[in-house]
């Protein structure tokens, strides 16, 4: 026994694509011949072409019109190959999307599962671009290396990008990564005045060499020093010839004569070239 209503769609495991034999439920029908389908009385129906079935909510892509079919079949094949899950049960079949969301519900009947989708003629207006699932959303928003939504949803609807699903793409969180990238450290504050309050607390040093060319008294390093004293800038230079560096005690001590104060620094020449 069937039911012959136009809403009524049986979900078929055996069943390869969508279709109907109701050529005025689809919208976007596209005029595409495709070969023949082989009913269960040895007949035969003529594949028209396809079209989008819609319920003003929920639309379904890609369903055949094949001429001379008297009922509407739902592919169980084809809502998988979506990322869909269809279940059966002894009295029900669901179809939940991707994201453990129930699409819609099928009845038993006898030995078919019917699901009630009533559908909005072709001749009546509807907006085609249903909204993406969560998971949708943010797997076309890492392939689009994190671009915006909004952006997405204008590709999508202009169809500037082969195989981008024709759908309304939308957060409903915000993306770590995004957030990570965006972020930037925040600076701090200029001062007008050195923090430094006594002489030689803070050193600015540089060693240089060897030199290609020594000086007259055979030095190849300068050690460049310069050190700040409230307003004033103090530059003082050593030079080393190689041998001094070589065998001379790792450490040294510099004595600095400022005003009446002396002060003692000491520094380590070590064999890459760096002091401390």
């Amino acid at each position: 026994m069937f039911l012959q209503a136009r809403h009524m769609w049986y979900v078929d495991s055996g069943c390869s694509r969508h279709m109907t034999g109701y050529k005025e439920l689809l919208h976007n029908y596209v005029e595409r011949p495709g070969g023949t389908v082989s009913f269960g009385n040895k007949t035969t129906g003529v594949i028209k072409g396809y079209g989008i079935l819609t319920n003003g909510k929920i639309s379904i892509k890609k369903v055949l019109y094949v001429e001379g079919l008297s009922h509407n079949l739902f592919s169980a094949s084809q809502f998988c190959d979506g990322y869909n899950i269809v279940l059966f049960s002894i009295i029900n079949c669901l179809i939940i999307n991707s994201d453990g969301v129930e699409i819609f519900e099928g009845r038993r009947f006898y030995n078919l599962y019917v699901v009630d989708f009533p559908v909005i003629d072709s001749s009546k207006p509807v907006c085609l671009f249903s909204k993406a699932t969560k998971g949708e959303s943010w797997l076309w928003h890492r392939r689009f290396s994190h671009q915006n939504f909004s952006d997405i949803s204008k590709l999508a609807n202009g169809g500037l990008v082969k195989g981008l699903p024709k759908l309304t793409f939308d957060r409903d969180s915000l993306c770590p990564a995004c957030q990570m990238g965006k972020m930037k450290r925040s600076s701090h504050k200029s001062k007008t005045e050195s923090s430094c309050q006594s002489p030689l607390e803070m050193l600015h040093m540089d060693l240089c060499g060897p030199m290609r060319i020594q000086s007259i008294s055979g030095k190849k390093y300068i050690l460049v020093m310069v050190f700040r004293i409230g307003k004033q800038e103090l530059k003082y230079q050593l030079k080393f010839s190689e041998s001094e560096i070589a065998h001379s005690p790792n450490r040294r001590s510099l004595l600095f004569r400022i005003g009446n104060s002396v002060f003692r620094i000491g520094k380590r020449v070590s064999d890459s070239g760096s002091c401390s």
